[in-house]
């Protein structure tokens, strides 16, 4: 079953004049042309479960109940997420040949027609093309004209730099904004004034930070729900006044998503009637979680939050505003045995394939690796998600131990070969049963919610890299990056990686840093390592 990544259902194609012809594109990166007569189909036919139109055009009016004519054409594209590495290229010339058959999973389009699927853009498609057995042959060369027109591009990405924020959201400015994508696999932008997809460029830069906590919500959130997050207004390119809709959005801090619709349609509600509060609200509460400083829902939706943070504001009963702090706190992702917090930071670009996790301390006397997730902060890969944990074990470094302030070895507190030895306080000590520390949840809860491809936990002071398993091949290559030995050893009972590698896809390894501070070089090289280990 395939999972079409983006939607274009009844107004989520951003288009010319469906009845006019000519040229047109859509919020998901493709564009053709159109002969006359022909329209574009602003509507979701499909009643399955995961498939969701891209693009449909037929050269008839197409109503509720649509009901292919012998002697029309009808076109659908969909996009799928899943391993397309069968599928074949983008052929320079397409045609209808062969014996045509029934569409799969698409009532009412029984008709029968020709499937085809290929890559473009490093995207996978199939489509489906009726042509009636009564067309003539102009109907059917203008429907693989269309085909031959398509353009699929490459979803866009930020550029990323660091911005400032000056003044107040209601009176300043921004300096070195990021401009928000138009569309993503994820999302849709829309304007409120033109009330229209996309949101045109000048209305959507925000603060790196903005941008990026944004989108990593946004994938989340689309990635649990299968559904398209809409994204408005944030500020103006420079900051400063912001015109119509808003007395706020004026440095980079502001951004409004629209409240997810209980049809699934891609356009803001019209009323508040049409909002599915049980996704909105856990909309708000992963804004919470990211560390938004204030949220501003409708007095008619219903939605609550942590006093202070949520607050009700007339004007938005069809979406939320949500303002970031200044300074990048990271997520607070939990809390230790004593209460200290552990937080998470993303770096990079939360739209790359590839995501990279790193523990630099998980030990409280093996935290040498402190100095390179200092490192990783500053830094701004264009190809990876970075997420980066400095600390899991916040008591123990403070008071000078490898356990936890309970006296449990973590890494010896995973499920996995987990298995009672010693006592409280012994190094390692495996704690009364898995997952009993509130260290290990965390990691346990981060680990599922993100799937990094790749997840890094340096340790101390054996100067080597280790894994196991099907970690062997990243491990063996980071340790020829930063010029460590490698050793293939089996992993100990209940520890991290044991766990992850056996749960999750992706390549879970140990780093082991010599004892002692890291020289700055090396700090260097290991953040370089890192960066490069999603490769």
């Amino acid at each position: 079953m395939l999972r079409a990544a983006l939607i274009a259902g009844v107004a989520g194609l951003a288009l010319a004049p469906a009845a006019a012809g000519g040229s047109f594109h859509t919020g998901a990166g493709i564009s053709g042309r159109l002969p006359d007569g022909w329209r574009v189909v602003q509507r979701r036919f499909t009643p399955c479960i995961d498939p969701r139109e891209v693009l449909a055009v037929a050269s008839f009016r197409v109503g509720s109940r649509p009901v292919l004519p012998r002697d029309g054409a009808f076109l659908v594209l969909e996009e799928t997420d899943s391993d397309v590495s069968r599928f074949d290229a983008r052929p320079a010339r397409f045609r209808l040949v062969g014996k045509p058959t029934g569409m799969e999973c698409c009532v009412p389009l029984r008709a029968p027609g020709w499937f085809m699927q290929f890559r473009s853009a490093r995207r996978g498609f199939y489509v489906y093309a009726f042509l009636g057995s009564d067309a003539a042959p102009r109907t059917r060369s203008e429907l693989t004209g269309v085909l031959d027109s398509l353009r699929i591009g490459a979803f866009p990405r930020p550029h990323w730099r660091r911005s400032l924020a000056v003044g107040q959201p209601a009176g300043g400015l921004l300096v070195n904004g990021v401009l928000f994508p138009a569309f993503g696999e994820r999302f849709f932008t829309w304007d409120p004034l033109l009330h229209r997809s996309p949101d045109r460029a000048w209305r959507r830069w925000g603060t790196d930070r903005l941008v990026r906590t944004v989108l990593g919500v946004i994938n989340g959130f689309s990635r649990d729900h299968w559904i398209r997050v809409g994204v408005g207004d944030l500020s103006r390119r420079n900051g400063g006044p912001f015109g119509p809709k808003h007395l706020s959005h004026q440095n980079g801090l502001d951004a409004d998503l629209y409240y997810p619709r209980r049809d699934r349609l891609e356009r803001p509600p019209d009323r508040p009637g049409q909002i599915d509060r049980r996704l909105s609200q856990d909309l708000v509460n992963r804004l919470v979680r990211a560390g938004a400083v204030k949220i501003f829902v409708g007095p008619n939706t219903g939605l609550t939050g942590p006093a202070g943070i949520v607050q009700q504001l007339a004007g938005h009963d069809n979406h939320v505003h949500v303002r970031f702090g200044r300074r990048d706190t990271g997520i607070l992702v939990g809390r230790s045995s004593q209460g200290r917090e552990i937080r998470a930071f993303e770096r990079g670009n939360p739209l790359a394939p590839r995501r990279v996790l790193v523990f630099g301390c998980i030990h409280g006397t093996e935290c040498a690796a402190l100095a390179v997730t200092r490192h990783l902060l500053e830094l701004e890969p264009a190809d990876v998600d970075l997420w980066i944990v400095p600390n899991l074990n916040p008591d123990g470094y403070a008071a000078g131990v490898r356990v936890n302030a309970r006296g449990v070895d973590l890494n010896r507190n995973f499920a996995l070969g987990w298995r009672r030895i010693g006592r409280r306080g012994d190094p390692e000590y495996p704690g009364p049963r898995p997952f009993s520390e509130p260290e290990t949840l965390i990691a346990k809860r981060l680990i599922g919610d993100l799937r990094p491809n790749v997840t890094i936990w340096y340790h101390q002071p054996l100067t080597m890299v280790r894994a196991w398993g099907k970690s062997i091949p990243a491990a063996r290559r980071f340790a020829q990056r930063v010029g460590l030995p490698f050793r293939a050893l089996p992993w100990l009972a209940g520890t991290a990686p044991n766990w992850q590698n056996h749960k999750f896809l992706g390549s879970s390894f140990v780093v082991e840093l010599p004892s002692g501070p890291l020289r700055p070089a090396a700090v260097a090289r290991y953040a370089a390592a890192t960066v490069r280990s999603a490769q």
